[in-house]
């Protein structure tokens, strides 16, 4: 963890801590404490060598004009530190501010360069992104500057690069990503994908929105065991900010929209990473009116081809009066721990006196998917009449029909603790839970709709209680996505109870079935 201190109106150092995988302090140092100005400093990792770089923007450097972009590699096992060097050169004039860098996972052979990316201002109305790759010897690779996007009178600002360049060996890359400025609704985020040796993959593209408003502040995750990388960015829509993201298969857009993240406030300063299969994502959220009183919060989203699902909801980092804001995330993943489902957050904390402190902490995401609820008895898809949301159709004990509940982690094999309950079912009736590998709007079924459909199995069939209820799986009975051999590392499958009801009370029929349940299992 790489952070600022400011010691005085000209001068502002950089600290480093290192920390373990079970969150304790294993070593501390200043990265500089010269009369040299740090700022804004970023920092990522080469496991093959491992070790940590840390970039930041720097002026009052000897030798160098206005503001540089300046670095210094760190030993992980001894903390020992490379001399400082400017990663920028003056081969490109102009300031250059807010660095990133990426890093690499790879430890086996070849050899891994960290990539650091900058914006470039060359006058007020024409503003880059440039990068260039660093060794672990503290070199810069290839012969000078690469122009991510140098196009002549553009304001691009604020490049975000993939944590890492994941785990695709000779096609593993960085994406980074900023947005353009211009014209109010004329904000647009632009990306660019570099290989791990430097080759530019992919110029600079603009990625369409499909809604208006002014899209900013881009952050990338590491590429996830497909390949794709999400790039979450800030939406304003004239009333609010919002969240909203886009998977990127290369340059092509695979899937976008809002995420569902909470309902009221503003939310940005956002940053997102990836554990491979699964994503985290950490946001500031306004409270309550005025600018004081900010809180951070974490989320986790499991990537399902096009369509992204929430697997944990919102969690909160920091919440009280204080203003958290600026997150920052990073999965031990893009550090190599293949297979670790743990990710670490920091943020800043101000105080009401001013004073300004780095918070951190680790996060674990669960194991397992999500599920919902689906195929309600609502309007005139019931044989009768409909019932109630969340509900299926009427039944003769129980006007607001018999509903499906579902608890517990839904990851596929020995994780799971998935429980169904069915509810409002006839007394002491016999009752039937089914699988299914798809699933419709519903058709009518005895007195209700069945919405499960495709490869069918029948999980198991049990009496419910005097008050209507069954359970799957009781105590002793093996876990549903075993008995419905759902294949790891997941699925989707959908779910309904079949239930008898031999009263007389809507069609000739002599059974009813429950709402459904969708369930996403994934490890």
């Amino acid at each position: 963890v790489v952070y600022a201190e400011v010691f005085s109106a000209i001068d502002s150092d950089v600290r480093a801590q290192m920390w373990d995988a079970t969150g304790n302090l294993v070593g501390a140092d200043y990265v500089d404490v010269s009369n040299e100005s740090w700022q804004r400093p970023q920092s990522a990792n080469l496991n093959r060598y491992d070790q940590f770089l840390c970039a930041a923007q720097a002026t009052n450097v000897p030798g160098s004009s206005g503001s540089v972009i300046r670095a210094r590699t760190i030993a992980a096992a001894t903390f020992a530190e490379s001399p400082k060097f400017n990663v920028s050169t003056p081969e490109q004039s102009g300031d250059k501010l807010y660095c990133e860098v990426g890093g690499d996972p790879n430890d086996g052979p070849g050899t891994s360069w960290y990539c650091v990316v900058w914006q470039r201002n060359l006058t007020p109305t024409d503003q880059d992104v440039h990068a260039r790759l660093v060794a672990s010897d503290a070199t810069l690779a290839g012969p000078g500057t690469i122009l991510i996007d140098n196009t002549s009178s553009s304001i691009d600002w604020f490049p975000s690069v993939s944590k890492s360049n994941g785990t695709q060996g000779s096609g593993a890359a960085w994406t980074i990503a900023w947005h353009r400025y211009g014209a109010l609704d004329t904000y647009r985020i632009h990306a660019a994908r570099l290989a791990w040796d430097g080759t530019l993959l992919n110029a600079s593209t603009t990625i369409p929105t499909s809604t208006p408003g002014v899209d900013y502040y881009a952050s990338v995750s590491s590429p996830l065991d497909d390949g794709r990388v999400l790039v979450v960015f800030a939406k304003y829509n004239g009333s609010s900010h919002r969240l909203n993201y886009f998977f990127l298969n290369g340059m092509t857009p695979t899937a976008a929209g809002q995420l569902d993240l909470y309902p009221g406030g503003n939310q940005f300063e956002h940053s997102v990473d990836t554990d491979g299969t699964r994503l985290a994502i950490t946001f500031a959220q306004s409270v309550g009116v005025g600018a004081s009183d900010w809180d951070t919060h974490v989320m986790s989203f499991a990537a399902d081809g096009g369509d992204i699902w929430v697997t944990e909801a919102r969690t909160a980092l920091d919440v009280g009066p204080d203003l958290s804001a600026r997150t920052d995330i990073v999965a031990r993943r893009s550090g190599g721990d293949l297979g670790s489902r743990r990710f670490y957050a920091v943020w800043d904390r101000i105080a009401a006196g001013g004073q300004r402190d780095i918070v951190g902490g680790l996060y674990d995401r669960p194991g397992g998917g999500s599920y919902g609820s689906t195929c309600w008895g609502i309007g005139i898809l019931c044989p009768c009449f409909g019932a109630v949301p969340t509900h299926g159709c009427a039944n003769s004990q129980f006007l607001s029909g018999a509903y499906l509940l579902a608890t517990g982690a839904a990851e596929p094999g020995p994780g799971d603790t998935m429980v169904f309950t069915a509810v409002d079912m006839p007394s002491n009736t016999v009752c039937t839970l089914f699988q299914g590998t798809s699933h419709g709007s519903g058709v009518p079924f005895g007195d209700g709709l069945r919405c499960v459909s495709g490869n069918v199995i029948r999980i198991r069939t049990k009496s419910a209680s005097a008050a209507g209820v069954a359970v799957f799986p009781s105590a002793g009975e093996p876990p549903v996505s075993m008995t419905g051999l759902v294949p790891a590392p997941g699925a989707h499958r959908y779910y309904q109870v079949m239930y008898r009801n031999s009263a007389q009370f809507c069609t000739n029929a002599t059974f009813n079935i429950t709402s459904g349940i969708f369930v996403f299992w994934l490890l």
